[in-house]
């Protein structure tokens, strides 16, 4: 067992029953459930364990980072519904690990839309682990915009957890500016990486006053290509592309403001 993620073997009597307390919560919470099918109240398997410990490394504890998406809070709950079940990619059949409370339980999804629908009235946000993909995401409201409901989604592969530059985004074969040309399809999760590394790296360029020639050049080619709009757009996509340039250009405003670049 670990005990940095699943808690210590040395408990006192206290502990025991505060732990045995929360165990009987979680229990009575999940048979409020509907739509899925508890497979294990309280995993503390050993992959899960490793998969968890990449948590600090994905910003998963950072209150600052920006949410990947959001909605508002006044949105239908049918629409809410929805919005989540497409985000967090739910599918029936989907076997997935909830955390809740500090213990992590598997589920299989056997309807979505009923098992978005309990757990969000149960918790008002959540948060799933597709360990299949190593993609954790999460729902919820929170300060960062009181507004909104949020969604965030962390990449727990190696290959994700790496700080990439943006021209390494754009280079990508199946980047997203090629999905947004070829395909007029404006992914959202591949728009989300760009838009967080850019916010991580923007930090350091502060800090270094300069910004690398071939950044530069990336940067300059993501706002073209958005601003330049395109009459294939549906509504939907034309709205979240407008979006996108809004936002890539205040980050960019804001790393001009505070620092001598």
């Amino acid at each position: 067992m670990e005990a940095g993620i699943f808690g210590s073997n040395n408990m006192n009597n206290h502990e025991l029953l505060q732990k045995k307390l929360r165990q009987q919560k979680h229990h009575r919470f999940l048979q409020t459930l509907t739509g899925v099918r508890v497979l294990c109240e309280e995993c503390t398997d050993a992959h899960l364990a490793e998969i968890l410990q990449k948590l600090p490394d994905v910003a998963f504890y950072n209150n600052d980072k920006l949410p990947d998406d959001k909605i508002p809070c006044h949105t239908e709950k049918a629409e809410l519904y929805h919005w989540i079940i497409q985000k967090m990619q739910i599918n029936e059949g989907l076997h997935c690990y909830l955390l809740h409370d500090g213990m992590w339980a598997a589920l299989l999804i056997e309807n979505s839309l009923a098992a978005v629908q309990s757990l969000w009235e149960s918790t008002n946000g959540f948060a799933l682990l597709n360990v299949e993909q190593n993609i954790l995401c999460e729902v919820c409201s929170d300060s960062r915009d009181e507004q909104h409901y949020l969604f965030d989604v962390y990449h727990l592969g190696n290959e994700t957890m790496k700080l990439t530059s943006i021209s390494e985004f754009l280079n990508r074969d199946d980047s997203f500016l090629v999905k947004l040309r070829c395909e007029n399809r404006f992914d959202t999760v591949a728009y989300a990486e760009i838009r967080n590394a850019l916010t991580q790296n923007a930090t350091i360029w502060k800090t270094k006053g300069s910004v690398p020639v071939e950044e530069v050049a990336a940067l300059v080619s993501l706002i073209d290509q958005l601003a330049g709009g395109s009459r294939f757009f549906d509504e939907e996509t034309a709205i979240q592309v407008e979006d996108a340039c809004i936002e890539i250009e205040e980050i960019i405003s804001d790393l001009i403001e505070q620092s001598d670049i």
